[in-house]
């Protein structure tokens, strides 16, 4: 959701903005930026403009773009030259677009920061990343890292596409195959079977549940879409209490927590990386993903400015594996802390993908069994008793 804030500055002056995220993590963004919160309301214009128009460059694109343009510099061609040369060679509209306006933004004086926020395509990371590398002078090497960074989660975002369409297809199959032999099926074996096997309970179920289906698949339908809404309305103002359960859950809950550490441990390399300090580093990577994860930086933020290490603010929060602050302490040790964030977030990408691989393994039995039980109900229920009664009478059965 996005909404119109007004707050206040510790200097007494008036700050409009659009955020976007859940009410509770919005609240807490601009606290976190050292402003007094006046009034928040929710901007459905620009949410229902965001649901129907792409004004966001894909991972793919971005990493391809930031690799080019490092390769463009390293090569000796200026910025404007390079951004010039990509401008004639892509054929992506809306990339197209927004080199045009950096090739503008970049002749009138702005700065790399100013000039690419100007488009309003990129995310913060980028904007942080390339004002650090036109501070030190080393913007290849800046554009190479965000090439890296956007190619890491274009692949996570397709190997997570990839792991999830089997069991989704799966479990759509399943449902449709139930739903059609609850309709069809049911209703045409509940007429010939013996009434006494309507006696059974599990019997009276299955005709009771085609019977609503047939004369009431709407209500259905609409309940199931309330409850989709319901869900995401409790997720947009519970989210971080919803989390911690949801942390909680077998194998789901340890695939999605490895999945928000490999995340947070790749910003923090790609900030550090970029020669931004860890302090700053916290505060965008915040600032760009507000949620559960995140939000615990602003106490590990705090901690630091009071003078704790890295390694002890993170040890002194018990969601943090002891594997993460030994790590940091030795990357505080040795001086090279960026290399130990970038042991971390290859530790747990490689156990993300290992989860899911598992969670793949668990669930497509489970969904068999489902299937397998379902199938199993409507023979016990309808076919062996047509049979008992079938056999009993010796119908079909000649000698």
């Amino acid at each position: 959701m996005y909404w119109n804030v007004t707050s206040l500055t510790k200097m007494g002056s008036i700050v409009n903005q659009t955020l976007k995220g859940a009410r509770q993590e919005v609240c807490t963004q601009v606290r976190f930026n050292d402003l007094d919160l006046i009034s928040i309301h929710p901007d459905y214009k620009k949410y229902f403009e965001n649901v129907f128009k792409k004004g966001k460059l894909s991972g793919s694109v971005l990493s391809s773009f930031f690799k080019d343009f490092s390769r463009g510099l390293k090569s000796g061609l200026s910025a404007q030259e390079t951004i010039a040369s990509l401008n004639e060679q892509t054929t992506n509209p809306l990339l197209k677009e927004t080199l045009r306006k950096l090739s503008i933004a970049i002749i009138d004086g702005h700065s790399f920061k100013d000039a690419f926020a100007h488009t309003k395509v990129f995310p913060l990371i980028v904007l942080s990343v390339l004002d650090a590398a036109e501070r030190s002078g080393n913007l290849a090497e800046g554009s190479f890292i965000l090439s890296e960074y956007f190619k890491f989660m274009n692949e996570n975002k397709i190997r997570m596409g990839k792991s999830l369409i089997y069991p989704a297809c799966v479990f759509i199959a399943l449902t449709v195959a139930s739903i059609v032999i609850s309709i069809k099926l049911v209703p045409q074996l509940n007429s010939i079977i013996p009434p006494q096997a309507e006696e059974n309970l599990s019997t009276r179920f299955i005709i009771g549940y085609a019977d609503f289906m047939q004369s009431y698949w709407w209500v259905a339908l609409m309940g199931l879409i309330a409850a989709v809404l319901v869900l995401i309305k409790m997720w947009e103002y519970k989210k971080d209490r919803l989390m911690e359960y949801v942390f909680k859950l077998p194998l789901l809950g340890n695939l999605i927590k490895e999945m928000e550490l490999t995340l947070l441990f790749l910003n923090l390399y790609v900030y550090q990386k970029s020669s931004i300090n860890i302090i700053a580093s916290m505060t965008n990577i915040y600032s760009n993903h507000p949620n559960y994860v995140t939000h615990r930086l602003i106490d590990i933020k705090n901690k630091v400015n009071q003078g704790y290490s890295l390694g002890d603010a993170l040890k002194s929060d018990e969601f943090f594996p002891s594997l993460i602050y030994m790590n940091i302490k030795k990357g505080e040790t040795t001086g090279n802390l960026y290399q130990y964030f970038y042991e971390i977030y290859q530790y747990y990408d490689q156990r993300s993908r290992d989860s899911i691989e598992s969670l793949i393994t668990f669930v497509n039995p489970a969904l068999l069994t489902i299937a397998v039980s379902y199938l199993g109900l409507i023979i016990s229920c309808f076919i062996l008793p047509l049979y008992s009664s079938m056999s009993g009478s010796g119908i079909g059965f000649n000698k």
